[in-house]
């Protein structure tokens, strides 16, 4: 028999959790969906929609097609033309269309919602179908939304996986066909003045702008709390959580900050939220965080009976992000509730030093899902690595219903246990709705180019002996490089001390000095320096190093451009 979540759905219902805000629903929730599907059906008949016509203001067709569409609140007009130049200034056609024009004085959110989503498929029916497709959606939004011009109403889903539950979503206003998928990419720039959407607009802009070489174009930094659900389910969801994490690509480096006191990733529990912030301004291509949230908090880091924050909310004056602004990706509950007040997300996004892209849930997320969506965003960020961040998030979207291989596999044989049969697809279905992007969809992303040819000899190798490495650099100019022989990010390269109890003078170097060692996984490296595209090495491998599975990997720059790269490497004995 299925264990079910009770205590995740009975949560789910009341709104409760710990810290969490009352019911999102009122006593009325199981009747929304028959009503807004009337109230569509009346607004289709009365403009004339169907498969020939559509509602709201007809844009002409454009030559080229529009692929980027911003939708805008009135007061935010302004900012809205500000975002509109800079998009084309980048090469992209864009259309504005303010909400007077889109909605007119419509005050029912529902008719709203599906004007928006009319305007934006009236460019989409004429867009080029092999570009992709952007939707910006300026303005924040309320639970209540009653023909404010002021506002973007947000869109709604009413859930199959908990009885017609209302779903906060940006998510239908991509989907242009009706099976929940985008088919195109939504963000939003959750803001009430023009200030802080322009602020939005010049971290963008000095992301795509400004590229530095160096460690933090292919670092992913990544910060967990415990599952909290107790025993199995804790060390299965444990146990998946580090085996995404390996299976992401090898070319990049990845850390792990742990809010769990056994375990090598903890850091000192009084610094442990200093050490996020520390991670998150150091820059890297992706921070993921996974574990419990709330609206405006996440969970704490237990220790010895007191409670420590993992990321201190109250302190996001902390922020500033040096050398590469991440994609920040918090896969958590509530932390995306936009018309829930000023949200975690919303609040990031207009924090002057923080990222400029958040991919996080409007609503409390199931921990199945949260396993699949980390998973598929991680692979498409670190082997797929489209160049925009819509598309990272429509793919992401896609190979959460579409993919399935070994691990998802794992994953859904972990899901077996807490659902009946049937209830993932709906689950599924329910989180395509909930995970929002805030930010610009169409932000680039630029990855250091990938080595080619690299090779290793002999193949495979024995300990004590002498490997040669040699690759391809393309068409990097003359520079430095780094190679390195590392370990599976599953085990540990060094050696960890005992912690000393609370009080030691000592315990605070102990525990920092494991976080550092679990993070490590260099056994050996060498400095080179390349040239003609081309670089070449030679490696010691230690006589006493274990048998087993090792990387290769090498990053290299020309000072403007760099590439990276990793291959297997198999030690005998």
């Amino acid at each position: 028999m299925p264990l079910r979540t009770s205590a995740w759905r009975n949560r789910r219902r009341a709104g409760i959790m710990t810290g969490a805000p009352g019911s999102r629903t009122g006593g009325g929730a199981l009747m929304k969906p028959l009503i807004t599907s009337l109230l569509l059906s009346l607004l289709t008949t009365a403009l004339g929609c169907g498969s020939e016509t559509t509602a709201g203001p007809v844009p002409p067709v454009e030559q080229p097609p529009v692929d980027y569409v911003i939708v805008a609140a009135d007061t935010l007009a302004g900012a809205a033309d500000r975002y509109r130049e800079y998009r084309q200034g980048t090469g992209h056609q864009v259309a504005v269309g303010l909400m007077s024009e889109v909605v007119g004085g419509e005050q029912d959110a529902a008719v709203a919602t599906e004007l928006i989503r009319q305007y934006v498929r009236g460019h989409y029916d004429v867009r080029d179908a092999d570009a992709p497709m952007f939707l910006l959606i300026i303005g924040d939004s309320t639970a209540d939304w009653a023909g404010d011009l002021g506002a973007v109403p947000a869109g709604a889903y009413y859930d199959d996986f908990n009885n017609g539950q209302k779903i906060t979503s940006d998510n239908v206003y991509a989907d242009m066909d009706g099976d929940h998928m985008p088919d195109l990419a939504v963000g939003r720039i959750a803001a009430a003045t023009e200030g802080d959407v322009d602020l939005v607009r010049q971290k963008v802009q000095t992301s795509e702008s400004i590229y530095q070489v160096g460690p933090w174009n292919r670092r992913v930094n990544a910060f967990a709390s415990t599952a909290g659900f107790g025993g199995m389910i804790d060390d299965l969801i444990e146990t998946l959580a580090f085996t995404i994490v390996e299976s992401a690509s090898y070319d990049f480096d990845v850390s792990m900050t742990y809010a769990k006191q056994d375990s090598p990733f903890v850091f000192i529990p009084e610094q442990f939220s200093d050490k996020v912030y520390e991670r998150i301004n150091e820059g890297a291509l992706w921070v993921v965080y996974v574990g419990h949230g709330d609206v405006d908090a996440f969970a704490t880091l237990e220790w010895n009976g007191s409670h420590y924050p993992i990321l201190d909310t109250a302190e996001l004056d902390e922020l500033a992000v040096t050398h590469r602004q991440p994609i920040l990706c918090v896969v958590a509950c509530l932390t995306g509730a936009f018309d829930s007040g000023d949200s975690f997300s919303e609040r990031v996004l207009k924090a002057a030093g923080g990222p400029s892209a958040i991919l996080s849930s409007t609503e409390i997320s199931h921990p199945l899902t949260n396993a699949i969506f980390i998973y598929e965003s991680s692979q498409v960020v670190t082997h797929l690595r489209p160049s925009t961040l819509g598309e990272v998030f429509v793919m992401s979207k896609e190979r959460m219903v579409n993919h399935q291989d070994a691990l998802r596999d794992e994953i859904d044989s972990f899901g077996e246990l807490m659902l009946a049969p049937g209830e993932a697809a709906a689950l599924l279905l329910t989180h395509l709705h909930m995970y929002t992007l805030f930010g610009d969809p169409g932000s680039r992303i630029v990855y250091p180019q990938s080595v080619t040819d690299l090779v290793l000899s002999p193949m495979p190798a024995t300990t004590g002996s002498e490997i040669t490495i040699a690759a391809s650099l393309g068409d990097l100019g003359d520079g430095d490089g780094l190679v390195t022989l590392e370990t599976t990010r599953s085990v540990l390269a060094g050696e960890l001390e005992s912690v000393p109890a609370d009080g030691d003078p000592n315990r605070d170097a102990v525990i920092a000095a494991n976080y550092q060692t679990a993070n490590d996984k260099v056994i050996v490296s060498q400095s080179v320096s390349h040239s003609a595209g081309g670089l070449s090495a030679t490696l010691q491998i230690p006589a006493d190093l274990a048998a087993g599975d090792y990387y290769v990997k090498i990053y290299a720059d020309d000072g403007a451009s760099d590439a990276m790269g990793s291959v297997l490497l198999v030690v005998e004995p």
